[in-house]
């Protein structure tokens, strides 16, 4: 085991001996204490609108407030999400640029720590505060083995960490370092247009869950208008004709039973459902993790109460 996987295995100890410090935390960093305020208000928001639904017997209050305390919830963790994706992307588009760097220095005839830290001095987006971090870890007088290993760790993205540990790989080995670093380049290249492939690839997939939940949707507000509306207007008219008469209704008594406003929250809350999990699989399909769907989740979600809104399904069955 290397001694840089050692420290970090024991921070991650001490983590859970000093819970205090990690509680403490989540008020002093700016990123956590906005993540943690905006949990509390999702919940004091489901709280508050389940309370409300109770005493009013209202249960669209409680659906809505549920919806809004959940978004209150996802959605700054969703919008960190997606801007450590757009890191990590930004990391694996320059890796290439960054390994030509290398290439074009050493040919110069410079050694490859010196060519690590010409390429530190350029912009390369996201890549950039890492190889300035690796740049002062050799400067200071760290080994090159242990710099490289804290750099390929700190990257985070599987690219990048297959290529730091092959940069280290020929650093130890030597020899023509320059035909190393190109297979390098060569791979990484590589590893990119498959990526892309991938992604063009299984775009249909995600237009088709969009496509599904529209549908869906559709279903849903002819429902909504065009079936229980009527349903609530025939149950009016018999209630209307005959409210103080003794008239057998025969079967149609059992429309009288039918609970329109419960079947209208019930494809409500069927419209939900399949926003979440059809955004988590739209997460997964594209981008490869459940965390990348929470955009799309988002907006189903969005969707979902703007129809509902729209149709006025609260005061549907009343």
């Amino acid at each position: 085991m290397s001694l840089v996987t050692k420290i970090f295995k024991k921070k991650k100890k001490s983590a859970f001996i000093t819970p205090p410090f990690k509680i403490a935390s989540l008020f002093t960093d700016k990123k956590k204490r906005q993540t943690t305020l905006s949990g509390f208000a999702g919940i004091v928001i489901i709280i508050i609108s389940i309370q409300a639904a109770n005493i009013l017997n209202e249960q669209t209050i409680a659906n809505f407030g549920v919806i809004a305390g959940a978004m209150a919830l996802i959605v700054p963790f969703g919008l960190d999400q997606m801007k450590k994706k757009r890191d990590n992307d930004s990391i694996d588009d320059n890796l290439p640029m960054f390994v030509l760097s290398l290439i074009s220095s050493i040919e110069s005839g410079n050694s490859i720590l010196h060519a690590v830290e010409e390429a530190a001095g350029r912009e390369m987006g996201s890549l950039t505060p890492h190889l300035k971090n690796l740049r002062a870890n050799i400067s200071w007088g760290m080994p090159h083995k242990l710099s490289f290993e804290f750099f390929t760790l700190r990257l985070g993205t599987p690219l990048s960490k297959r290529v730091g540990t092959l940069l280290a790989i020929a650093l130890d080995m030597g020899g023509d370092v320059v035909s190393t670093l190109e297979l390098v380049q060569k791979h990484v290249t590589e590893m990119q247009h498959l990526e892309k492939q991938r992604k063009s690839e299984l775009a249909p997939y995600v237009y088709t869950i969009y496509i599904a939940f529209v549908v869906f949707l559709i279903i849903n507000a002819l429902l909504v208008v065009s079936f229980f509306a009527e349903m609530g207007n025939i149950q009016q008219v018999m209630i209307e004709k005959t409210e103080g008469k003794d008239i057998d209704l025969g079967m149609f008594q059992t429309i009288l039973t039918v609970d329109v406003k419960g079947l209208t929250d019930l494809m409500f809350n069927m419209a939900i459902i399949e926003a979440i999990f059809g955004g988590m699989a739209a997460g997964k399909i594209s981008e490869g993790s459940f965390t990348s769907g929470i955009k799309h989740m988002i907006v189903m979600l969005i969707a979902s109460v703007v129809l509902y809104t729209v149709l006025g399904a609260s005061s549907v069955g009343t």
